[in-house]
């Protein structure tokens, strides 16, 4: 296995590196992008293609790699899985591309098997569901899998509840966490399924406190949907403390809305850790400069700029987007790579070294957890 000792800086000094292909266009290597451009989930893909398009700059900027720069074909995936295919199908047949970034659990998995019989390499630093894990010898991402986010959050349950209920949004997602939950937590659950298209749990709610449970653990996937939930138990004065998922944690102007009730109910939710690092804050920086805002979803924009990096020194190395076989053996070779996020590795089912930590409501937001010893 190959350690990696290039640091955040390593995309900024790629000129020197040989890159040639018969098939490339003479002066740029041609990647694809497909995620949630519109729908419930457009913050989360206007994250992703601002920090990507901000990091390929920075590095096209720096004479890219031997002189070529990176263009991105984008796509609205809108993540779902008919609109995600509908952009691969298309990145791959149309536009040719043998890279693709993708967003969205949903949408991924359903791309999957069309790289795999094309061996196109499908990268992402935002679908986490444990479905994905190891469903292709080309895919590869630098989030952590929700079977993190869902054990901390059972472990934490095991120690201080023993019967909770939980309403799941039926999206591949919000059930791939809810899953780990189950399956880790010792207690009793009381399961409250709905989906996607549902505005009103009234009734899912009132069946629920109608009951004996302890706390109640929110699975949505995305920030309106949350706000939707907390709305609708505020509305119905929910009494039991309040467990959720990352959407829960890191969605800043509902937090702030619902403040009052999250500090009443104990609120704690599991998440990845933003990093701290100056090499972050520089980023932050140049980011909030361009787009005159700061960045939303920090964790996440820190771990699409680990994958930018990542994947620009595999380009450096193997010089050529032709051979994606020799891509993939690079991004299995790393070994510590550090990035924003730590000093990553990847397993044999593409997943990273990382996971997931307990964050508590303190008024105004989610800090770290501090255990009672």
């Amino acid at each position: 296995m190959k350690k990696y000792l290039i640091g955040f800086a390593v995309v900024f000094f790629l000129a020197g590196c040989s890159a040639t292909s018969s098939t490339e266009e003479s002066n740029v290597f041609k990647v694809g992008w497909f995620g949630p451009l519109s729908g419930d989930m457009a913050t989360y893909g206007q994250m992703a293609q601002e920090t990507l398009e901000l990091r390929f700059d920075q590095i096209n900027e720096a004479e890219g790699i031997d002189g070529k720069k990176i263009e991105v074909v984008w796509e609205d995936g809108k993540c779902n899985p008919k609109d995600g295919s509908q952009a691969v199908q298309k990145l791959i047949g149309v536009d040719k591309v043998n890279v693709i970034f993708g967003s969205c659990s949903g949408t991924m998995l359903a791309a999957i098997p069309i790289t795999e019989k094309n061996k196109v390499l499908l990268l992402t630093a935002f679908a986490t569901t444990p479905e994905l894990s190891g469903t292709g010898e080309f895919f590869f991402r630098t989030v952590p899998s929700d079977s993190s986010q869902g054990r901390v959050l059972a472990e934490y349950a095991n120690d201080n509840y023993s019967k909770v209920g939980i309403l799941v949004e039926q999206t591949d997602y919000a059930m791939g966490v809810a899953a780990r939950f189950e399956e880790v937590f010792m207690g009793e659950v009381m399961r409250e399924d709905f989906l996607t298209t549902e505005a009103d749990f009234r009734t899912r709610i009132t069946k629920l406190k109608n009951t004996d449970i302890e706390a109640l653990v929110l699975f949505p996937q995305s920030p309106p949907k949350f706000d939707l939930l907390v709305t609708q138990l505020e509305d119905l004065r929910w009494e039991t403390p309040l467990l959720g998922n990352e959407i829960m944690v890191s969605t800043p102007e509902v937090i702030e809305r619902h403040a009052e009730f999250l500090s009443a109910h104990e609120a704690i939710g599991a998440n990845f850790t933003e990093p701290t690092s100056k090499e972050f804050q520089n980023f932050v920086t140049a980011y909030t400069e361009r787009y005159e805002r700061a960045p939303v979803y920090q964790n996440y924009v820190a771990a699409h700029v680990d994958l930018v990096d990542i994947f620009t020194s595999v380009l450096s190395e193997v010089g050529s987007l032709d051979d994606t076989t020799k891509l993939r053996d690079a991004f299995r070779a790393i070994e510590g790579f550090p990035g924003l996020m730590g000093n990553l590795t990847f397993d044999e089912e593409g997943n990273p070294n990382l996971a997931h930590s307990l964050l508590s409501f303190d008024g105004e937001k989610f800090v770290p957890l501090m255990l009672e010893q």
